[in-house]
C-alpha cells in the first residue's frame, strides 16, 4: 500500500481547515466543472486569466467561517483578487493544483492533480451537481452479465462486478441522503414553515422522481435479480475446459482478481457479484424503504403544521394568531377568557355501583362438522395405479445397484464408471444412481465399494462421453478396509 502524505501531498489538506475554507472548496469545485464537468471545454487550456475571471466571483459569493461555523465579516483590507493569490498559492504547494508549460504559446496553464481531482468528485457528488445517472448501475450489471455470455469478454465480466459493487453504494448514499434531509426538515420546521414545505417539494420534483422513484421501480435491483443470477448460473454450468481456460484469461489481464481468494478467479467474480445483489436485495433496500418512509412521515407532520399556521386560511389557527398580535392586550384578555370558559372539561359523574351487575359466563357452542366425502371414480382410481406402477418401474434400491455394480466389476479391484455397460433399462438406472452407493452402506455389505471422483492433470474434475451423454467420471473401488 503506498503512502499518500508524501512529496507535495504532506499536508494536503490543510487549505481546507482555515477561515476560508468554503472558499476553497468552491474554488476546486468551480475549477472541476471547467476542466472535467459537462460542458467543459477541452479543446482549450485554462491560463491565469481565465483562472483569474472564473474564480474572482466565487470568491466574492463564498463566506468566510469562524472555528465554530458561523460566518465572519469579510477583511475589508485584503481584496478578493489577493484571496485568490493566497488560495491558489495553498493549492499548488499542497497537491491539488499543477501548472504546466503550454510550448505553443508560451504560457502556463492550470489543472487538477489526480489527487485534487478525485476529491473535488466528493464535493460535487455531495452537493448533486453534476449529471448522474446511478439508477443504471443494476441494469448495467445485467447487461455486462448477458454480453460475457455472448462474447466471453473478460472486460465485460470486470464491468458488471463494478456496477455491481456501485449499487450498495448508490443505496447507502441515497439512505444517508434522506436521513441527512429528514434531519434538515426537523431543524427548520419550528422557524421556517414554508421553506422546509418548498424545499420537500423540490426535492420530490427534482430528485425522488426522475431518480429514487425509478430506483424503487423499473430499476429496482429486485426486478433485476433474477436475471443476474440466471446469468451467473449460466456461466457456471460451463464445461470445466471452458471455465478454466476464462479464468487463467481473467488472471492475465487482471492480476487484482486474486484479492477475490484462492481457486478460479471467474468463478470469485460471480459468486462476487451474487453476493453484491444479495446484499442490496435482502439488507439495503428494505433500509431505504424505512428511510424514504420516515423521511415522507416527517413531511407529512411539516405540511399538516405549515396548513395549521397559514394566515391565509379562514378559520386556520395560524389566521387567528395572527389577529390577537394586532389587538389590545385587554381585548385580547378578554377573548382568552371567553374561549377558556366554553372549553373547560365537563365534570365526572361516577356509576351507581348497585347497577353493576356481573355477566354470568358464556357456555361455548361446539360446532360438530363432519366431511363429506366422496369415494373415488374409476378413472382416478386407475390414474392412482399406473403412477404407481411408473414409480415402481424407475425405481432401485441400495442393494440392487450393488448387484450391478459388483457384477460389471468381476474379479476387478476398480470400475470407472465411464466404463460401465448398459445392456438394459436398469442398467441404465444403476449407472445414473451408481455414486449413490459411496454414500448409502449397510454393515453387512462385503465387500464395502468406495466412490472417488477422478481428476485430469490440473486438478479438475474429469469428464467422460457416453452414447447417453457427458458424465462426471467417478472409480468405484472395493473397500476391503471395512470388511
Amino acid at each position: 500500500m503506498g503512502h499518500f502524505f508524501s512529496s507535495k501531498r504532506e499536508h494536503f489538506f490543510r487549505p481546507l481547515c482555515g477561515k476560508q475554507r468554503a472558499m476553497v472548496a468552491n474554488c476546486l469545485q468551480a475549477l472541476y466543472m471547467r476542466l472535467h464537468g459537462p460542458q467543459a471545454d477541452y479543446r482549450t487550456l485554462v491560463t491565469r486569466e481565465e483562472l483569474v475571471a472564473l474564480l474572482l466571483p466565487v470568491i466574492a459569493d463564498s463566506p468566510v467561517l469562524e472555528a465554530d461555523g458561523s460566518e465572519a465579516e469579510h477583511d475589508s483590507g485584503e481584496d478578493d483578487r489577493a484571496r485568490l493569490s493566497a488560495i491558489l498559492r495553498q493549492l499548488i504547494e499542497h497537491g491539488w493544483v499543477e501548472t504546466l508549460a503550454d510550448k505553443a504559446q508560451l504560457v502556463s496553464v492550470y489543472r487538477l492533480t489526480r489527487a485534487g481531482k478525485a476529491f473535488t468528485e466528493s464535493f460535487i457528488a455531495l452537493e448533486g451537481r453534476g449529471l448522474r445517472a446511478r439508477q443504471r448501475n443494476v441494469r448495467n450489471t445485467r447487461n455486462s452479465l448477458e454480453r460475457y455470455l455472448q462474447d466471453a469478454d473478460p472486460f465485460n465480466l470486470v464491468d458488471a462486478l463494478t456496477t455491481a459493487g456501485q449499487i450498495n453504494s448508490d443505496l447507502s448514499d441515497d439512505i444517508d441522503d434522506l436521513h441527512e434531509r429528514r434531519a434538515e426538515l426537523l431543524r427548520g420546521a419550528a422557524e421556517r414553515y414554508r421553506e422546509a414545505f418548498e424545499e420537500f417539494l423540490g426535492y420530490m420534483k427534482n430528485q425522488f422522481v426522475p431518480d429514487l422513484s425509478v430506483r424503487l421501480s423499473a430499476d429496482s435491483v429486485e426486478s433485476h435479480r433474477s436475471a443476474i443470477v440466471t446469468s451467473v448460473d449460466t456461466v457456471r454450468r460451463w464445461p470445466h475446459e471452458r471455465l478454466r481456460i476464462a479464468g487463467e484469461g481473467l488472471a492475465r489481464l487482471f492480476p487484482e482478481a486474486e484479492s477475490l481468494g484462492e481457486g478460479n478467479p471467474l468463478l470469485r467474480i460471480l459468486d462476487r457479484i451474487e453476493s453484491l445483489v444479495d446484499s442490496a436485495c435482502d439488507g439495503k433496500m428494505p433500509e431505504l424503504r424505512t428511510a424514504l418512509s420516515g423521511f415522507v412521515r416527517q413531511a407529512d407532520v411539516l405540511i399538516r403544521q405549515a396548513q395549521a399556521l397559514s394566515v391565509h386560511q379562514e378559520g386556520s389557527p395560524g389566521l387567528l394568531f395572527e389577529k390577537l398580535s394586532k389587538v389590545g392586550e385587554a381585548q385580547r384578555e378578554a377573548f382568552l377568557a371567553t374561549v377558556g370558559a366554553t372549553v373547560l372539561p365537563t365534570l365526572p359523574s361516577l356509576l351507581d355501583p348497585g347497577k353493576l351487575q356481573r355477566q354470568a359466563p358464556r357456555s361455548r357452542r361446539v360446532i360438530q362438522s363432519i366431511a363429506d366425502t366422496t369415494p373415488p371414480t374409476r378413472e382416478e382410481l386407475l390414474a392412482a395405479a399406473l403412477a404407481s406402477a411408473r414409480e415402481a418401474a424407475f425405481a432401485m434400491t441400495i442393494p440392487e445397484i450393488r448387484r450391478r455394480v459388483l457384477a460389471q466389476m468381476g474379479d476387478a479391484m476398480v470400475l470407472h464408471i465411464r466404463d460401465f455397460r448398459v445392456m438394459d433399462a436398469l442398467d441404465l438406472l444403476a449407472l445414473s444412481h451408481c455414486i449413490e452407493i459411496g454414500a448409502v452402506g449397510y454393515p453387512n455389505d462385503k465387500p464395502r465399494l468406495a466412490v472417488e471422483p477422478v481428476v485430469d492433470e490440473n486438478g479438475y474434475p474429469a469428464w467422460a462421453e457416453t452414447p447417453y451423454g457427458r458424465i462426471e467420471d467417478f472409480r468405484i473401488r472395493r473397500d476391503f478396509g471395512h470388511v
